[in-house]
């Protein structure tokens, strides 16, 4: 938002701007002390699809000399899947934001099925909470065009780390890995209720469990501890391992907190979804989109061709980069 803003003041134009991103590029090289190391580390550190696709970006980035925030990365989520042609047309509705920013977070193909198919299959509570909290933007008088939030008012919710949260446990565990981010936009939104003036951004970090596997979370609540969501100040949260009973005291000398419930949950029987590629596979059956009249059912696509779904063991192909947007860059 501060970029967009010296861009506009400083009347920058697109070439100033794609200028920028690769000073961005080689200032990732620089950081290593040898020039040999810097060249290494974009040959064995970066996976060649993904430094492919963040260079491909800057043409999409260089659209905020003349359009806002928002447009822009609208833009780059559809651009993005348009270039994986497996994922089937691009997706409208409730959904199709928050659909699109979790396929930009999974990267790699396999990881970017399994999303898609686990969306179907989580709890309604939770794909109309990732669906209403991943399109709000945070900039006044500006909104996605393909979904709206039922519900107006900010501020926007950044969860740092939350590509690297979920890649750690796709593809084995998506449907919990969507259950748990939902978790953590929810008792976020209970820190900063909604409000009409809340035209900016605040960042939750979630740095402790960014790295750990499903059973690593859930097993604290068995001993005697718990994953709690602590305020740091009026645009930062954290979660953070603590006592069961910390709570309390955490209370008590005036943080706001909220418990995450982690805790390991009974499945419905929807929830227990074949993984992308079997032909059980809900869109496998069926060519018809869900009911439109289904409160944040899930994106209306047409259903993937064959192929897409049955060579799940090639090569990736345009795996998809960071971009603009700090909650789906790391």
């Amino acid at each position: 938002r501060r970029f967009k803003e010296v861009i506009a003041n400083a009347s920058t134009s697109a070439s100033d701007i794609a200028f920028y991103f690769v000073h961005w590029l080689t200032d990732l090289a620089g950081a290593c002390p040898t020039p040999l190391e810097g060249c290494e580390k974009f040959v064995l550190k970066f996976p060649q699809p993904v430094l492919g696709s963040f260079i491909r970006s800057f043409s999409t980035l260089n659209e905020l000399a003349t359009n806002s925030e928002t447009e822009v990365f609208e833009h780059y989520l559809c651009t993005v899947w348009r270039e994986n042609s497996y994922l089937g047309p691009i997706p409208t509705g409730d959904s199709a934001i928050a659909l699109m920013r979790l396929i930009v977070q999974a990267q790699a193909r396999d990881k970017q099925l399994a999303i898609l198919d686990a969306f179907e299959c989580i709890s309604a509570d939770d794909r109309a909470c990732l669906s209403e909290e991943m399109a709000r933007t945070g900039c006044a008088d500006q909104k996605f065009s393909r979904s709206t939030c039922r519900q107006q008012g900010g501020p926007a919710i950044l969860v740092y780390y939350s590509p690297a949260f979920i890649r750690s446990l796709i593809p084995a565990e998506t449907l919990d890995a969507l259950r748990l981010l939902a978790e953590v936009y929810r008792r976020s939104r209970a820190l900063w209720p909604l409000s009409p003036s809340g035209n900016y951004t605040v960042t939750v970090r979630v740095d402790q469990i960014k790295e750990l596997s499903l059973a690593d979370i859930q097993s604290v609540y068995a001993d005697g501890e718990s994953w709690l969501l602590a305020k740091r100040n009026d645009l930062e949260a954290v979660v953070e391992r603590h006592p069961l009973d910390y709570m309390s005291e955490l209370m008590t000398r005036g943080v706001h907190v909220r418990l995450l419930k982690f805790w390991r949950r009974k499945r419905s029987p929807r929830q227990h979804c074949a993984p992308s590629g079997n032909s059980s596979s809900p869109r496998g059956n069926s060519s018809s989109p869900p009911s439109p009249s289904t409160p944040f059912g899930a994106c209306s696509w047409r259903k993937r061709s064959s192929n897409a779904s049955s060579n799940l063991s090639s090569p990736t192909s345009g795996s998809v980069t960071p971009h603009s947007v700090k909650s789906d860059l790391v």
